[in-house]
């Protein structure tokens, strides 16, 4: 009797062991199905085609994984503001300069007009870096950059073509003469030791003329330079300078300055004054931008 109760109390264990496996293995298969039924579809993408397998194996995609893209370290240029109240005026080099040791660019710095040289300051943490035949390179705090003297011109809009109907010929559009100052006449070497100016810097100094009156006074020859600072200086004169002559006329009053040279350059043209400095003849060559040695 004891022994048919323990073998009926295995078989009753065993029977509890298989319905426990058997539930747990429904629940699992269950847990399966559910799971594919409501998970979100995976995203399949395919590798693009490769043309070179030796570098895309080397690389990854060949094999359907890339690396992670290299971060460049290499950063763009950042332009540096320079402050608008400084203006780029003129340039000017010196007879026999070649090297350009002795180049100078005019400055208009709010009100005061100067001529400075390479390591000359315009404003704190402001320093002309270098001159050259086209504009200069200024340092703002550590930093370069470029200041061309002449400005770009703005691009004119395109006409608007109409359809010419058929058989009508279409008339050319007739071309406006070139402006007196658009063309340089000075040679490759009066270019390399002109006074480039701006017109707009001339202008002004034409409506301010009561402000320089007294730089020039009659020389029996010509116009001798007194008191240089302001305009004279600007025009590259010294004190004691005799001019005689622009482009061939005499000199022998203000009105003569006025109309045989500031005029002109005002019109972007050029004008070559002839006269003496310390004995010993001496050309001033003045140009507006159209002049810029190239």
């Amino acid at each position: 009797m004891t022994g048919r109760n323990h073998r009926s109390g295995l078989h009753g264990s065993s029977g509890r062991i298989i319905w426990l496996f058997a539930v747990a293995v429904f629940c699992w298969i269950a847990a399966h199905w559910i799971w594919r039924a409501l998970a979100p579809a995976p995203l399949l993408s395919s590798p693009p085609p490769v043309g070179d397998f030796a570098a895309a194996i080397l690389s990854g995609p060949a094999l359907g994984f890339a690396r992670p893209p290299m971060q460049s370290t290499v950063t763009a240029p950042v332009a540096t503001a320079v402050d608008p109240k400084i203006r780029l005026m003129g340039l000017a080099r010196e007879a026999g300069d070649r090297a350009g040791r002795d180049a100078r660019a005019l400055f208009r710095i709010d009100r005061r007009i100067l001529w400075l040289r390479v390591g000359d300051e315009l404003d704190r943490g402001v320093t002309l870096a270098a001159i050259d035949a086209e504009g200069v390179r200024i340092d703002v705090n550590g930093r370069e950059t470029r200041l061309p003297l002449r400005e770009p011109r703005p691009v004119p809009p395109r006409p608007a073509t109409s359809p010419v109907a058929s058989g009508v010929a279409s008339t050319p559009t007739p071309t406006s003469p070139a402006a007196a100052g658009d063309t340089c006449k000075l040679t490759p070497e009066q270019r390399s030791r002109a006074y480039i100016l701006r017109p707009e810097i001339i202008e002004g100094v034409v409506r301010e003329r009561n402000g320089w009156t007294d730089l020039f006074k009659p020389a029996g020859v010509g116009l001798a330079v007194q008191n240089p600072g302001g305009t004279g200086a600007m025009l590259g004169l010294y004190g004691n300078d005799i001019l005689t002559r622009a482009d061939g006329a005499q000199l022998a009053n203000l009105d003569d300055v006025v109309r045989l040279i500031l005029e002109p350059l005002a019109r972007n043209e050029t004008v070559v004054v002839s006269g003496l400095r310390a004995g010993q003849p001496r050309e001033w060559i003045y140009a507006g931008v159209n002049c810029l040695a190239r």
